[in-house]
């Protein structure tokens, strides 16, 4: 089954903005926090 996917697969584009993306420091936060909550589990 390695065809799998999810029905809904948004890009990055879409997801850290669209049309208006997010500021590039705004999104290196939500990376770090990430990345934090990664480690933590």
């Amino acid at each position: 089954m390695s065809d799998w996917r999810w029905e809904y697969d948004p890009d990055e584009a879409h997801v850290i903005g669209g049309d208006t993306p997010a500021p590039p420091a705004f999104v290196a936060e939500i990376e770090k926090r990430a990345d934090e909550i990664v480690r933590a589990v």
